[in-house]
């Protein structure tokens, strides 16, 4: 027991790791004020970096932007945000915050990083068209770098304020040709002979208009989700750990496989949920989501019949066999859902140890001779009526020397015939039900399961639960109460940003 504690105790660090380095970069976010609470203010400056006078002059440019409807911008500076990465901190301000309407998704968002000398722009989906990445870009290198490099942040805010709403006002940034092909060698020229030596004006057209697309791999998808993923493999493990040390206990084991399909359901929601809230609507994203949860599924089935063969039950052949057959039809269906997979090895082996448990030869209890298999020979009326409706397998092993005659019955545990209470073989056949107390709104009701024995005739009952009928009137209803209203100017109401935007450094 020992060893299974220290094991739990380690996964259960990791999975405190794990939630520590999520609660710390959510703790982060509730710290960084947003500036719709703070009296119709666009800027949220907790470490009081700016001037009071600039962060004024903000609000009033920025509130006039918003109210014509072109864009909503929200301005963040903060000293630190430890060892977190800017960019995804900018990403989940905006979508925390939702800046920018709904309909339009309008939203921008300028992060300034001081300790790490950063600053994003993060950009809305509406606004991706106009403010491209590389304009974004531009502005950063062009209009604040050098007043960053002096420590100036007021003027360094102030000029890219100035700048974005110039380009919303005319739809048009006049490039510095040379500092973006100096800034982006990433992007590409057309292909031509002069390509690789020189270039000229029409061509660094060409290079603004043609970047070059960098593939989502799958990497950059994990990335993404690292946090989610590590809680999910983390949670996994501590399942398998409790799951093996359980394996006796058979209420446990039914527990935590409940669990594992719970996880699960959690896990195809979340990815679900992210895809369709997710502006982008990356494909890609959810072609990598559907892989890696066709991945952990066929990991899941791979532990569930591994485990199976270390649990075969150490006691006669006919257990044995009665124990792979209960897998057997669920391992051949994962055959043909994991082609490309252990499974179907599996599946042989389960196959050729049924075969071997059932049909090799049984030893005489009298001479020890090997006894031979007589299919069908001398069985009774009403087992042979089980061998028609296919409820009951009869083996019949008959010994030459001796005589002595062993029947070996193999129920089928997929039929829906039933043991019959009086002439005990499994001859009962469903009829009908019959409903003895309907249920209402305030009570279930009940009835019986009647089974009619194809062999005695006597009639079987079981009782059953008919379920409460839900009141759907309660649930249609609606409530209205008296409250407070609060209107605000500020248009910022459902803004999402799909990660457009543009970082630099200083």
């Amino acid at each position: 027991m020992m060893p299974f504690l220290k094991n739990l105790v380690f996964y259960f660090f990791i999975l405190f790791l794990v939630f520590s380095c999520k609660s710390s970069q959510e703790d982060l976010i509730k710290r960084i004020p947003d500036p719709k609470t703070l009296n119709e203010s666009y800027v949220s400056d907790p470490d009081n970096i700016l001037d009071p006078s600039t962060v004024n002059s903000l609000n009033s440019r920025l509130r006039e932007l918003d109210l014509s409807g072109k864009a909503h911008i929200d301005v963040v500076l903060i000293n630190s945000i430890g060892d977190q990465v800017p960019k995804d901190i900018a990403y989940k301000l905006f979508n925390t915050w939702k800046i920018g309407r709904e309909d339009t998704n309008n939203g921008l968002l300028i992060f300034l990083v001081l300790d790490q000398r950063r600053v994003e722009f993060e950009t809305g989906l509406g606004l991706e068209s106009v403010l491209t990445d590389m304009i974004c870009g531009s502005i950063q290198r062009t209009y604040m770098i050098p007043y960053l490099k002096q420590e100036n942040y007021d003027q360094a805010i102030l000029a890219a304020v100035s700048q974005i709403i110039e380009v919303l006002d005319t739809e048009n940034y006049n490039f510095d040709v040379d500092d973006i092909y100096k800034n982006y060698s990433e992007y590409y020229l057309e292909d031509s002979p002069e390509a690789d030596n020189q270039y000229n004006y029409d061509q660094k057209e060409t290079l603004i208009k043609l970047p070059k697309r960098h593939s989502y791999s799958f990497s950059d998808f994990i990335s993404n989700h690292v946090s989610f993923l590590s809680l999910f493999i983390t949670a996994l493990l501590v399942i398998i750990i409790i799951f093996n040390s359980l394996k006796d206990n058979e209420s446990c084991l039914n527990s935590l496989v409940a669990l594992s399909g719970i996880l699960l359901s959690l896990f195809t929601l979340y990815m679900l949920i992210l895809y369709v809230i997710s502006a982008s609507h990356n494909l890609v994203d959810l072609i990598y989501f559907f892989l890696i949860f066709y991945l952990i599924i066929s990991i899941l089935f791979h532990i569930k019949y591994i485990i199976m063969f270390f649990k075969i039950p150490e006691q006669s052949r006919y257990d044995k066999y009665c124990y792979l057959d209960k897998y057997k039809r669920g391992l051949k269906k994962c055959i043909y859902y994991f082609p490309v997979s252990f499974m179907y090895f599996l599946y042989i082996k389960v196959c050729h140890d049924m075969k071997k448990y059932r049909y090799e030869p049984y030893r005489c209890d009298k001479c020890h001779k090997p006894m031979v298999l007589e299919k069908e020979r001398n069985l009774s009326e009403g087992e042979l009526l089980e061998e028609e409706l296919k409820s009951v397998e009869h083996d019949v092993w008959l010994c030459n020397s001796c005589n002595l005659e062993t029947i070996i019955k193999y129920p089928n545990i997929h039929s829906k015939v039933k043991e019959c209470k009086k002439c005990h073989l499994i001859t009962a056949v469903f009829e009908n039900k019959m409903v003895v107390k309907h249920a209402s709104t305030s009570s279930s009701g009940w009835g019986y399961e009647i089974h009619i024995c194809k062999f005695c005739h006597a009639e079987n009952r079981k009782k059953y639960i008919i379920p409460e009928i839900s009141d759907s009137s309660t649930s249609s209803g609606s409530y209205s109460g008296g409250g407070r209203s609060s209107s605000s100017s500020s248009s910022s109401s459902g803004g999402r940003s799909g990660g457009g935007g543009a970082g630099s450094s200083w």
